[in-house]
């Protein structure tokens, strides 16, 4: 893998969408001035901050998906394949290209949002007594993987073949998995914090190392699934769709399953 052709690929994918810099600029602006407006109480900085992020997120998906399926349905991924990088450089580039663009979209919203919080929001928040590291490491994986969620995401969609069947059963199977895990978990959370429930010392501990693993798992097997759907199908879509799906399903099936027997005796 060439560095300087990830970089290459990186730049052009960053200057191609870089109108959405200002639009986030002018948007995180007009997000600040509102939340000046509202009468946020003790404590509220977890719901805006959190609420802003989930956005952001979302933002980071629609990013993703333009950086693969758009390109692939419509025949301009030779103009890379006519070049000299190889389709881990294509990729590597692509997925650091889309995620510095999610990213400082990203630190632009929660900034404008954090800044426009009064003091009194962030008494009691547990955003504000978790460490920096821990916060911004397990968001700048969620954002990796919500980029590379998009990227496979757009080829599953462009390519219009029947692996989106098999596609669409596996993730309504992970889906069902980690609402229950998310809910079970903020359900003792909520209960610990009110005095309703007793939790293990170092509840909270797990519950970090639970986000962050299955993030960094997430980001893996995306990872791997859409390089690898580049490198067979290149420019064909059914090629890339066959290879994408065989190899993240076997990946993320088996690991949500993980996670949810790690939940249930460990939580």
């Amino acid at each position: 893998m060439n560095a300087a052709h990830i970089w290459r690929v990186a730049a052009r994918e960053v200057t191609a969408r870089w109108v959405l810099i200002p639009a986030a600029v002018l948007i995180a602006a007009l997000a600040m001035v509102a939340v000046r407006s509202l009468d946020v109480g003790k404590g509220g900085a977890d719901g805006m901050i959190n609420g802003t992020w989930g956005a952001t997120l979302v933002i980071s998906v629609i990013v993703g998906m333009s950086l693969l399926g758009e390109e692939l349905s419509n025949g301009r991924l030779s103009f890379y394949f006519t070049r000299p990088f190889g389709p881990s450089a294509i990729f590597g580039g692509k997925m650091l290209g889309g995620a510095a663009l999610a990213l400082i979209i990203q630190a632009v919203a929660i900034a404008c949002v954090g800044l426009a919080l009064p003091a009194v929001a962030w008494m009691g928040s547990t955003l504000a007594s978790r460490g920096l590291a821990e916060v911004v490491g397990a968001r700048v994986l969620a954002t990796f993987a919500c980029v590379v969620l998009g990227m496979a995401v757009g080829v599953a969609l462009k390519s219009r073949t029947r692996w989106f069947v098999v596609d669409l059963a596996c993730a309504t199977t992970v889906a069902v998995i980690a609402t229950w895990v998310v809910l079970h978990v903020t359900r003792d959370l909520a209960l610990g914090r009110r005095g309703d429930l007793l939790l293990p010392a170092g509840y909270d501990g797990r519950v970090t190392v639970l986000e962050i693993g299955a993030l960094a798992v997430a980001v893996a097997g995306l990872a791997v699934a859409t390089a690898r759907a580049l490198a067979r199908g290149r420019t064909d879509r059914e090629r890339a769709h066959a290879a994408l799906s065989t190899t993240l399903w076997p990946i993320v099936v088996p690991a949500a399953t993980a996670l949810l027997v790690v939940t249930m005796f460990w939580f």
